[in-house]
This record gives structure tokens, C-alpha cells and sequence, in this order.
């Protein structure tokens, strides 16, 4: 049985027909990235494996059971930070877990500890509007993380970030969920750029057009940490591009 089982799934927006019957299965421990052009529904597909979306028909499954709703072994990840502004990165990160009961004091706590880890140290008190870009997503990060989910999933996190930022925040994903870092062992990524996908991921889907089918469904089989100059990476690239 696959951890993720999306099961001829079905959906529309009004007359718009984004899925007919599109199925796909996730495994345990593997890093997806999901391509496909602007508005084929990556996100939707996301959003529906997150539980915050039905389908029209078909069944999403974790593990054997329906997606009905958020569950707690899945957090999602938005391409922006989605911060509450008049919280400091500390309580925005100890909000959730105050959510699932946890007391403040212990949820502080731990909210200190996931700053620290994604090198947010001495920043706990600092409101949104003092970081950075790619800081303000170091904390949507480490409050993704703070919950300690089995599967994260990532709508486009870097696409707003300036280069540099991104390469950093991407380096430093991978190494969490390829060092078994945190309770993450399971990532599924939309993105839009090809590089990042076979930079990051251990496996690429591409969606076609509405209604999004699958067209390709590649096997990443690399090294980490992986040269964008090597000829193996290279090779990689020219075939994901072939399907786009």
C-alpha cells in the first residue's frame, strides 16, 4: 500500500474540468516533484492531499484511509509565508502546536528550538515586517516543521525568493529530508521550474494541461549533493524537458 494514493480523482471549478479521473500514488521516503504548465491544477492537487479541498470524485488515501480533512501527520507549505503580522516568529511558529494542545510555555519552547534549526537563532522576538523575505520563510519553515509531521508538502516555497535565498533554502530542505533531520521523511513539491525538480527531487511527475493527466513519471536516480554541471544532471534535464 502506497503512503499517498490519489485514486481517479475528479474535479471542476464551475464548468472548468481541472481533473478527469487523474490517479497517482506517493511512497514512503521519496522527494516528488510535481511539473506541469500554469493552471493544470499542481496546487489543486496539493490542496486536496493536504485535505483542505475535496474531490468531486475519486478518493485521496493516507495510508489506507480517505483524506476527508487536515490531518496531523501532513503539513502544507505555501509559496508564501502566510505569517500572522502582529505575532513575533516565535508565537507564529508556537501557534500550531498551542492548536493541537500543547500548553505556551512548552510550545515556546519548542518554537525556539525550530527557529534555532533553521538558522533563526536571535530572531524569536522579530515581527514579520523585520525579516527578510527569505527569513520570513525560514519561519513558515521551521512552523511547518514544529508540528512534526511525516509528510510536508510545498506550493512553489522559493518561486518569491531572490536567487541566492532560494539556493540556500533549497540545500537546506534537502538535507532535512535526506539526513532524516526531523520527522519529515516524505516531501511532495509543485514547482514550475525543472531545475529545482531535478535538483530536489528523487522522482518528477508532469502534469499535462487541464485536465491534468499524468504524461511522464521519472525516476531521479542521483546523488546528493547533486552537480547542475555534471553531464548525469544534464541528461536529466533534457528529458523532463521533453515532456513539457
Amino acid at each position: 500500500m502506497a503512503l499517498i494514493e490519489v485514486d481517479r480523482v475528479k474535479k471542476f471549478y464551475g464548468r472548468v474540468e481541472v481533473f478527469n479521473g487523474i490517479s497517482l500514488n506517493v511512497e514512503t521516503g521519496e522527494f516528488v516533484a510535481l511539473l506541469g504548465p500554469s493552471g493544470c491544477g499542481k496546487s489543486t492537487l496539493l490542496r486536496m492531499i493536504a485535505g483542505l479541498e475535496r474531490p468531486d470524485a475519486g478518493e485521496i488515501r493516507f495510508r489506507g484511509e480517505p483524506v476527508r480533512g487536515p490531518r496531523r501527520e501532513i503539513a502544507l507549505m505555501f509559496q508564501s509565508p502566510t505569517l500572522l503580522p502582529w505575532k513575533s516568529a516565535l508565537d507564529n511558529v508556537a501557534l500550531p502546536l498551542v492548536a493541537r494542545g500543547m500548553g505556551w510555555r512548552e510550545a515556546r519552547e519548542a518554537a525556539a528550538r525550530f527557529l534555532s534549526f533553521v538558522g533563526l537563532s536571535g530572531f524569536e522576538e522579530a515581527y514579520p515586517k523585520q525579516l527578510s523575505g527569505g527569513m520570513q520563510q525560514r519561519v513558515a519553515l521551521a512552523r511547518a516543521l514544529a508540528v512534526e509531521p511525516e509528510v510536508l508538502l510545498l506550493d512553489e516555497p522559493f518561486s518569491a525568493l531572490d536567487p541566492l535565498t532560494a539556493e540556500s533554502l533549497r540545500s537546506e530542505l534537502v538535507k532535512i529530508w535526506h539526513e532524516n533531520l526531523s520527522t519529515v521523511h516524505t516531501v511532495v513539491m509543485v514547482t514550475h521550474a525543472v531545475d529545482e525538480a531535478v535538483y530536489m527531487a528523487n522522482r518528477i511527475v508532469v502534469l499535462s494541461a487541464r485536465p491534468a493527466k499524468v504524461v511522464a513519471d521519472l525516476r531521479i536516480d542521483l546523488p546528493y549533493s547533486r552537480n547542475r554541471k555534471s553531464h548525469e544532471f544534464q541528461k536529466y534535464l533534457d528529458q523532463v524537458y521533453s515532456y513539457i
